[in-house]
């Protein structure tokens, strides 16, 4: 089976976002061919404009810039990873942000195809393509040694990781079926699998599947900490760490739009963070940046942007993560899957999105919404234990199973959630509402506050009894199952081993028939809900807010956290 397509022709009519996803497609099952024309998503009523080059472009990066020490795209599922390097690294495919359906896209790769058995893809590569004329790479051509030296990183293979660094990297399970990379030449990669992984396309479109020179990161002693180069738009002139990003344009790019006008448009780019979310909504206001949003601006923010500024393209978007407690499996009573569903069916998740999240988050399980080829019926959901709307039968239960426990007294719960202590924060708020819930059984919650950097740590080193968190969700039901549930997983922070669900995780990331698979998806779903390891709350809606002279803003919503085609981004003003 081949799967031959070429980078879309840009058409720059403006289509209203569509929030219709498309998943990666499985080995076996060949991915929708994207169209001849390329939109993109601003607002419906502006009239058609041409695109202009020049200008600059100010954000703020969706996470801290360089939170928790991580520069590194390869290491980290979460979009904390990408938010450094984002700009100025490209990957062998891509997802489409304008169309409203997100196929799959060329970018470094021309062209691929994948052998009929699902154990071998090949990748044509673009030629003369450079990397970013900076030291240490001075403009060299990427060649098909640098994809290889990628996928091996990705990996976590020894020969190019240090075993010291080795646990960092996160999505070794993405990767793990890739028993060979071979090179037959400069612009041709194949890839040997072990075994048919359906998700393999899906999570190398992921964000961070980008291709970095191995100069780049041996001159940072093994990971990326605070210079980033690659192919992309743009290219990294100075970085204030934590705080601020400033890029130029990077004039050797080998993208150009369909009247033949060399990308990126824009002269410069930015990311700045900013500390307090009142000085990020007053320098919007100032104009002084250029989008923002995300999760960081309160309701009434936003309803004031709406008053005082009613040209801003505002755009709602459900994104690729949820709001999830996490128990500490290997901390009793937590083991106890009685006690685990006893707090499970307290929870009023209804309650939380309504009077919390002000309606800023779509009930969910794990699987969120935004695999729509995955994703439970939302009746389906309505009707489980734990997620109706009538609570009384939930907490009849809920004290039957505690007492069969032998907890009818109570329990008192380590509970750690990230944000700055003493402060209001959606965590906290959250946390106090559940509070609240959970008093008809006994149950209190010892909350301890932490910056986000000291949370991930004790997350990580297992010191919590249960932890809250919003985390990234990839682009395949893999992505979640295997790093967060699967026995010795990733991003597993709360040890919870059970066999028959790892069975169950490895058949459905081997099934070519994504009916069959789906099937074996929702079945693993049914499970963990009932195990109730974690409290799935809700998939995150958010808002990007955009100043109106600004046009190309793709976003991925619920697919592609903290991606953009930034090389599209065009600004009226110079």
């Amino acid at each position: 089976m081949v799967h031959s397509f070429s980078r879309g022709l840009v058409s720059l009519g403006l289509l209203s976002l569509a929030l219709a996803i498309i998943v990666g497609c499985a080995a076996g099952t060949p991915s929708t061919a994207p169209s001849d024309e390329r939109t993109q998503d601003v607002k419906p009523q502006q009239a058609t404009k041409e695109a202009v080059k020049g200008g600059k472009f100010v954000m703020t990066p969706r996470n801290q810039l360089g939170s928790a020490g991580h520069e590194d795209p390869h290491r980290v599922v979460t979009a904390i990873g990408k938010t450094l390097c984002s700009p100025v690294g490209d990957s062998l495919v891509t997802r489409n942000l304008f169309s409203g359906n997100y196929e799959l896209l060329p970018d470094l790769a021309e062209s691929w195809k994948m052998s009929p058995d699902g154990l071998e893809y090949t990748f044509n590569l673009r030629k003369g393509v450079k990397f970013h004329n900076v030291p240490p790479v001075n403009g060299r051509e990427m060649t098909s040694e640098d994809v290889k030296y990628m996928f091996l990183r990705l990996k976590g293979d020894p020969s190019v990781i240090e075993e010291k660094l080795r646990p960092r990297f996160q999505r070794k399970a993405e990767f793990a079926a890739v028993k060979e990379v071979q090179t037959p030449d400069k612009n041709t990669v194949v890839l040997k699998l072990d075994k048919p992984y359906a998700p393999l396309m899906a999570s190398i479109a992921f964000v961070g599947t980008w291709v970095l020179p191995k100069e780049l990161i041996a001159q940072q002693k093994g990971e990326i900490t605070d210079f980033c180069a690659g192919t992309g738009p743009f290219i990294l002139a100075k970085y204030e760490k934590g705080i601020r990003a400033e890029y130029r344009r990077n004039p050797d790019y080998w993208e150009k739009d369909s009247k033949g006008t060399q990308l990126p448009y824009l002269d410069e780019f930015v990311q700045q963070s900013f500390q307090d979310v009142q000085a990020q909504f007053a320098a919007f206001m100032a104009n002084q940046i250029e989008r923002t949003g995300e999760n960081s601006l309160q309701p009434a923010m936003l309803k004031e942007i709406k008053q005082k500024k009613s040209d801003a393209q505002i755009i709602l978007t459900t994104k690729g993560s949820v709001y999830v407690y996490r128990f500490n499996t290997a901390r009793k009573p937590f083991d106890d899957p009685r006690v685990r569903r006893a707090i499970s069916l307290a929870f009023n998740r209804q309650e939380i999105i309504d009077g919390v999240l002000e309606g800023y988050a779509e009930m969910a399980g794990p699987i969120t919404p935004h695999f729509t080829d995955y994703a439970l019926p939302k009746g389906k959901l309505a009707e489980l234990p734990g997620y109706k709307a009538d609570k009384k039968a939930d907490m009849d239960e809920a004290k039957r199973l505690l007492k069969e426990a032998g907890f009818e007294n109570g329990i008192k719960i380590q509970t750690l959630i990230s944000g700055t202590a003493g402060s209001s924060n959606v965590s906290a708020d959250m946390t106090m509402v559940f509070q609240e819930q959970l008093k008809p059984l006994k149950i209190t919650l010892d909350v301890e506050t932490q910056e986000y950097a000291t949370w991930l740590e004790k997350s990580v080193q297992n010191q919590f009894d249960m932890n809250l968190m919003t985390h990234a969700l990839g682009t395949d039901p893999d992505s979640v199952y295997s790093v967060h549930y699967k026995t010795g997983g990733d991003r597993n922070y709360g040890k919870y081993s059970n066999p028959e669900i790892d069975k169950l995780i490895e058949q459905q990331a081997t099934a070519v028939n994504l009916e069959q698979r789906k099937t074996m998806v929702n079945d693993i779903e049914l499970k963990l809900i009932n195990e109730a390891y974690m409290m799935w709350l809700g998939a995150v809606r958010t808002n990007i807010v955009l100043q109106p002279w600004i046009h190309g803003v793709g976003d991925g919503p619920g697919l592609l956290d903290n991606l953009n085609d930034f090389e599209w981004i065009w600004s009226e003003k110079k």
